[in-house]
């Protein structure tokens, strides 16, 4: 929900009028994984390898790569699980970076791609100790 969420925002910016209900996510929770707790859920872990290996077999003998992403436009926006081909620029996404790329009249044949890091305990306290400076006025 966290990449919807971003998507939403995004999708704003572009005149999108819906709302988070009105996004197609693709969870990466599997159905009825949900509802269990943390201690099911990791006691339970082994049951979820088969169906991700065989996703990940499928990527690997298309020449692609398995990556999360998002498709933000004025209409749709669109998060979930895709295979990219080892061309994309996603394909080369390593840890925790996240990667935005514009395709638009301009950016068409060949989109403008922006990579860096998106999460982690440095980027995130990084993040927060910016706001708390704004908040006290330094």
């Amino acid at each position: 929900m966290d990449v919807a969420r971003k998507a939403l925002i995004l999708g704003r910016l572009l005149g999108f009028p819906g709302e988070l209900k009105d996004i197609a996510v693709e969870s990466l929770v599997p159905p009825g994984a949900e509802r269990l707790t943390p201690e099911e859920f990791l006691a339970r872990l082994e049951e979820y390898d088969a169906p991700w290996t065989r996703r990940l077999s499928q990527a690997r003998r298309r020449g692609g790569a398995l990556r999360y992403r998002a498709i933000v436009t004025r209409r749709r926006i669109r998060v979930g699980l895709v295979v990219v081909d080892a061309s994309s620029p996603m394909a080369s996404l390593n840890g925790t970076d996240n990667q935005f790329i514009f395709t638009t009249t301009r950016y068409r044949k060949n989109p403008l791609v922006i990579t860096g890091p998106g999460a982690g305990p440095a980027v995130t306290a990084g993040g927060i100790l910016n706001d708390v400076l704004k908040l006290a006025g330094a």
